[in-house]
């Protein structure tokens, strides 16, 4: 199922989106 994920910035550095395959979209926040 695909879902919207909300991540910190200094967080989202850390992840490769390439793994995050269950995701359609992806939020960053300050």
């Amino acid at each position: 199922m695909k879902k919207k994920i909300l991540i910190p910035k200094k967080e989202f550095e850390k992840i490769d989106l390439r793994r995050v395959k269950d995701v359609e979209r992806v939020d960053v926040t300050d």
